[in-house]
């Protein structure tokens, strides 16, 4: 079967904002490259919303989606409850096809901020990280994590 690439949005619960946080930002990177180091899963992209995250990840046969997002979930609980957040139980996933653009959703995950209206398109949102596999996407907004002013359109 091969690997598989998801695209996941767990959300906080009850609509709770608070995500747009430099230590949870940290905390979520920090906890998903020790993950990868010990399961076989690669995370591609990860951008921090106010109320929800997305995550690019690829996945090994050998890997379950849904045990990678409890252990995520469950590990990440303890600092959400520092800011009086927590999960939504549930979450949404889309496994991508491998005819399906990955450059697609990762556009998709680096306007969320902007269509939101949270930021000057100037300005980098500074949530979001790319892997360096899929940071050659990101080369063609010359090095930085901005929207090309097309795209704004």
């Amino acid at each position: 079967m091969g690997d598989c690439v998801y695209f996941l949005t767990p959300c906080l619960e009850n609509g709770q904002r608070g995500l747009d946080n430099p230590a949870l930002f940290d905390a979520s990177v920090k906890l998903l490259q020790g993950i990868e180091k010990t399961a076989s899963i690669e995370m591609l992209a990860l951008v921090h919303m106010l109320d929800h995250l997305h995550l690019l990840i690829r996945l090994s046969q050998e890997s379950s989606l849904p045990n990678l997002v409890r252990i995520f979930k469950g590990r990440m609980s303890p600092t959400l409850r520092k800011s009086n957040l927590r999960w939504q139980r549930s979450y949404h996933d889309r496994r991508l096809r491998k005819s399906d653009p990955i450059d697609v959703v990762l556009r998709y995950m680096l306007m969320n901020p902007y269509r939101k209206g949270l930021l000057d398109p100037r300005k980098e949102w500074p949530y979001l990280i790319c892997s360096p596999k899929a940071k050659h996407w990101l080369d063609q907004t010359e090095g930085t994590n901005l929207p090309l002013p097309e795209w704004l359109l």
